[in-house]
C-alpha cells in the first residue's frame, strides 16, 4: 500500500467543509478561489495570482499546511494591514539609508 507522501500529485483537491461533506476542487478552481480571496481581502490581482498559485501548487503537491489552509490567514493579514505596496528599484548611494 502506497503512503500519501509518496503517491503522485493530484490534479484536484479535496477537504471537508465545517458539515463534515467533503468538497473537491480542480487545481485550477482552488487558484481561481484563493485569487478571488486575495483580490477581495485588497490584495492586487497580479500578486493575488501569484501568491494563488503558490496554494494552488501546495495543494496539488499534497502539502496542505502551505496550501488553503493558509488562505483565512493571509486574507485576514490583508485587511489588517493594508494593501501591499509595489516594490520600487533604485540605485541609492552607498552612504544612504531608505525607510
Amino acid at each position: 500500500s502506497s503512503s500519501p507522501a509518496s503517491s503522485p500529485p493530484s490534479s484536484s483537491s479535496s477537504h471537508s467543509s465545517e458539515e463534515g461533506k467533503v468538497v473537491t476542487l480542480t487545481v485550477a478552481q482552488v487558484h481561481e478561489l484563493a485569487s478571488g480571496a486575495l483580490v477581495q481581502s485588497g490584495m492586487e490581482k497580479e500578486q493575488a495570482s501569484t501568491l494563488a498559485e503558490v496554494i494552488s501548487s501546495a495543494e496539488r503537491d499534497q502539502c496542505y499546511s502551505h496550501g488553503l489552509f493558509r488562505l483565512p490567514g493571509y486574507c485576514r493579514a490583508i485587511h489588517t494591514c493594508g494593501p501591499f505596496l509595489e516594490p520600487v528599484v533604485s540605485e541609492p548611494s552607498p552612504a544612504s539609508v531608505r525607510a
